[in-house]
């Protein structure tokens, strides 16, 4: 894999650009399932208190860390995925040359509650899922006008810009009246 792709142990971005956050109630969400699971166990006694209490804190306090170190970063040249984690980030730059297409779902409740992902289609086939992005942040629509204005790389070029001497030789066409067709008067029907 190329060094440019490596994800990168990083606090804070050192890129300068538009920076972009999950919504505020994400970490929650994404835990709602596990609630409303955990809540139903404790009304049917399946679970006491104290545990339910418990797991509560294991699932939901993970992930609003990870809530509070998860941004992306546009610049004109790279999109910086960083992702959060308990203790640390991972940051992912995402050269805006190597990205294909750019895709938003809105999911059951998204366009209700204010939120859509947004999933990155990389050259290589590879997809980078950004979820929980405010929808009047219009991030897909940022991402498209930038990889509009990129330079296409060397390898992409335009192949029908050939210069003469480059292009195979073209038959010619037989000279008017010396068609190789036989010469059958038109039928009439």
């Amino acid at each position: 894999m190329e060094q440019e792709n490596e994800p990168q142990e990083s606090t804070e971005s050192e890129l300068e650009g538009t920076e972009i956050r999950q919504v505020q109630w994400a970490w929650l969400w994404s835990s709602l399932p596990w609630v409303v699971v955990l809540a139903v166990m404790l009304y049917l006694g399946f679970l006491e208190e104290v545990m339910t209490s418990v797991i509560l804190i294991i699932i939901i306090v993970p992930r609003y860390f990870m809530w509070r170190r998860t941004k992306f970063t546009l610049t004109d040249d790279v999109l910086l995925y960083q992702r959060g984690g308990i203790t640390s980030s991972k940051a992912y730059p995402l050269p805006l040359t190597k990205i294909k297409d750019v895709r938003t779902r809105y999911g059951l409740f998204g366009r209700a509650l204010g939120y859509q992902g947004v999933d990155v289609l990389m050259d290589n086939g590879a997809v980078a899922n950004m979820a929980y992005l405010p929808i009047v942040s219009d991030v897909s629509g940022k991402i498209r006008a930038l990889i509009d204005q990129q330079e296409p790389a060397p390898d992409e070029e335009d192949s029908d810009s050939e210069t003469p001497a480059d292009s195979p030789p073209q038959p010619e066409s037989p000279p008017s009246g010396t068609d190789n067709a036989p010469d059958d008067p038109p039928r009439s029907s």
